[in-house]
């Protein structure tokens, strides 16, 4: 079963990750877990690549799904 998430729940759930954006530090490393064709494994990530990766992931899962449900999306 596969439940549609509201509006307001995809805005409460971009709003968590544009938080996690803001308190990014700049002196620290952060691991990440990278999935590929050879499977899974452990990396680091500097704080700008964090916040790319952050920020590309909320544009792909959060704002298209908003965009579709709100009939934005691109034709």
């Amino acid at each position: 079963m596969n439940e549609e998430k509201s509006v307001r729940e995809l805005l409460r759930d971009l709003s968590g990750i544009l938080e996690e954006i803001s308190t990014i530090d700049e002196n620290k490393v952060y691991k990440a877990k990278l999935i590929d064709g050879d499977g899974s494994r452990s990396i680091d990530e500097t704080p700008l690549e964090r916040a790319k990766n952050l920020a590309g992931s909320a544009i792909a899962c959060y704002v298209s799904q908003i965009q579709e449900i709100l009939g934005y999306e691109d034709k």
